[in-house]
């Protein structure tokens, strides 16, 4: 395509131009014939056997007929008040009549006289006959997230929990459905309002998509449908209290030896309880763990690789105890996954079983298995630099040298990594025995409480 030396955007379209430039400096095609287009004519013209060509209408003359290889088709071209040139296709002839072509030509002139963009009034035409289905594979398909985001947080709830609105038009998604899908889903006990809230910021995202990408006069909508969620009249949306359990002195060593006797059993089952040992002493995701295969652990060198997490891919020492708690793993299971399962993935899930049972053997406080990590980060930053814990676990650095220009080795964290693991294990062999308090009948104080007026 012949690319003309201007400054200004021309119109570039495949359609043969003539060399002859208006005073505004945009090509405008070359026009076979000047006639009153008829369907008579239209019907006896031949297809064309190169390159498009152009009959120019002469009662309305920005109506033009496009002949191609394969078809005939009524277009209008006319150049904007900004200088650009649209050239907008109306309808195939075999299917719209010189007339009715005319009176569609004289609608999109009118609109352009009016400073509208046709092709822009189109476009919102086409996306408000969007279903949620599209709007969702259009959001998905330019997004970058990770394919395990992807599918939790947005595929499986919204085929789980909104299955009969991926049909519907994303312009048919009101304030009040919202509202009414959402007492819905919390009248369900057996889904949290963490997973609801999860669903609905994901809605929220897709929508708000979907409406920046309109660059038309006309909004899409006003007000994304999910906000009246958290309006005042409605006050739905509860805002969730930041997690901040951890596991507190005297639980340490209640789960170590908890778990240290499961190990010990030889006819117990040592995955489960080797993966809560190993969260706690490297302060990793769960799911880090959990997807762990053998070439991502060295334990000739000491070291383990944590791939596709929720930040980067990093490399971190091993503590001689974990090493050698990985070893005896490696003889007793097979396959690909340091910590295998009995589910369609392959590899280890939640242990749900175990949680509830050390949490009901010792009547613990309910924790997760973040909770490890988060108390691993606790006790780690109290004898360890944070920058180091930082490292160690995952976090983004907030300083901008530590982004560009310090970039530890894992070598060099083995040392805080044994200082970390020397303090956890002071923790879990030290068994702090709970005080009961009693105060004595003849106390001053419960003699205060006690005295008569």
């Amino acid at each position: 395509m012949t690319q003309y030396p201007l400054k200004r955007k021309i119109y570039t379209r495949h359609i043969p131009y003539t060399q002859k430039w208006n005073n505004r400096g945009i090509p405008m095609p070359s026009i076979k014939e000047k006639l009153r287009l008829t369907d008579t004519f239209i019907k006896k013209l031949a297809l064309s056997s190169g390159k498009q060509e152009y009959f120019q209408d002469t009662e309305v003359l920005s109506l033009f007929l496009r002949v191609g290889k394969r078809d005939k088709v009524f277009c209008v071209i006319k150049r904007l008040k900004g200088g650009n040139v649209r050239e907008i296709s109306l309808a195939s002839a075999s299917l719209l009549t010189t007339e009715a072509a005319r009176l569609r030509a004289k609608e999109i002139l009118l609109d352009i006289a009016l400073g509208k963009d046709p092709t822009q009034r189109r476009q919102l035409s086409e996306m408000q006959k969007m279903t949620l289905q599209e709007a969702l594979d259009k959001y998905l398909e330019i997004s970058t997230l990770k394919e395990s985001t992807r599918q939790k947080t947005y595929l499986y709830p919204f085929q789980h929990y909104l299955p009969d609105w991926l049909p519907d038009k994303v312009t048919s998604i009101t304030g009040d459905r919202v509202v009414n899908k959402y007492k819905e889903l919390t009248k369900n006990n057996t889904i949290r309002t963490t997973t609801i809230q999860g669903l609905f910021r994901a809605l929220r995202a897709v929508l708000n998509f979907i409406k920046s990408d309109w660059k038309g006069p006309e909004p899409l909508f006003t007000e994304n449908p999910v906000s009246k969620l958290a309006s005042s009249n409605s006050r739905l949306w509860v805002k969730q209290e930041a997690r901040t359990r951890i596991l507190f002195e005297h639980e340490v060593p209640l789960l170590y030896n908890y778990l240290k006797e499961r190990l010990r059993d030889p006819g117990s089952d040592h995955i489960v309880p080797a993966y809560f040992i190993f969260v706690l002493f490297t302060g990793c995701r769960r799911n880090e763990a959990a997807t762990l295969t053998r070439h991502d652990v060295d334990l000739e060198n000491g070291f383990v690789t944590f791939k596709d997490t929720k930040t980067v891919d990093r490399t971190i020492p091993l503590s001689e105890p974990l090493i050698e708690l990985l070893l005896r793993l490696k003889t007793e299971t097979g396959g690909p996954w340091v910590f295998p399962g009995r589910g369609k993935t392959g590899h280890l899930t939640e242990p749900k079983k175990t949680l509830a049972s050390v949490i009901k053997t010792h009547n613990m406080k309910p924790f997760c298995i973040h909770d490890l990590r988060r108390t691993f980060i606790t006790y780690a930053k109290g004898v360890a630099p944070a920058m180091a814990v930082d490292n160690l676990v995952g976090h983004k650095t907030q300083t901008v040298s530590a982004k560009h220009y310090e970039f530890p080795t894992p070598e060099s964290l083995r040392e805080p990594m044994e200082t970390i693991t020397a303090k956890l294990l002071e923790l879990s062999m030290n068994v702090v025995k709970s005080k009961k308090r009693e105060v004595p009948l003849e106390s001053p104080f419960w003699a205060s409480l006690t005295m008569d007026p």
